[in-house]
């Protein structure tokens, strides 16, 4: 028995480093942005800055149009539109980092926006999380599914909006003899209040 609970524990250490390996491997690749190191020679002061011999600590340190790099401690250039990012200062101005990737920053309470609760979104927008970042969503209208997740992921990282004016979230009645997922049975769908 002890010899079964030391191999167990061997294991358990084994795949933690993998983790943690694997994990900065992929930071690695994924935060390293491309590097024209052909004109390497004529290189001048402030070149130096750009081929991250600064350290920095933060984004001031970089100057203007440049961020600090929090992990490695180096300054890289702006992210344009559709670049891989981790906060809004690494995109270039005018963008937001949203989803892991930097997009044109949309105007507070219309669709798509970030919020923090539902009154900051325009009328028939409701504030819910989408892939963890909370954005402002239509309400759901008449036919759309309503039903709430029973918890797990899916319901942490993911809401709708609940039926908008003159709608309620009723179970729908399924019409068929063959068995159905417990999922499918529980559906429910925004119907008009009579």
């Amino acid at each position: 028995m002890k010899i079964l609970l030391v191999l167990l524990l061997v294991l358990l250490y084994v795949q933690q480093i993998q983790c943690v390996v694997y994990g900065l491997l992929l930071s690695l690749t994924a935060t390293h942005d491309d590097k024209d190191t052909s004109n390497i020679s004529n290189s001048t002061s402030n070149d130096a800055i750009k081929n991250d011999a600064f350290v920095c600590k933060k984004d001031k340190h970089c100057g203007k149009g440049r961020y600090c790099h929090r992990f490695y401690g180096s300054c890289h250039d702006l992210k344009p539109l559709g670049a891989h990012c981790r906060r809004d200062h690494v995109c270039s101005h005018g963008m937001e980092c949203v989803f892991g990737k930097c997009r044109k920053a949309i105007k507070k309470g219309i669709e798509g926006a970030r919020c923090t609760v539902d009154n900051e979104c325009n009328m028939n927008l409701c504030c819910a999380p989408t892939h963890g970042e909370w954005l402002c969503k239509k309400m759901l209208r008449e036919n759309d599914i309503c039903t709430v997740p029973e918890g797990g992921l899916a319901f942490r990282i993911n809401h709708s909006c609940p039926c908008g004016e003159g709608f309620r979230c009723n179970r729908v009645r399924q019409h068929r003899k063959k068995k159905i997922s417990r999922l499918f049975r529980k559906e429910r769908r925004c119907v008009r209040i009579s």
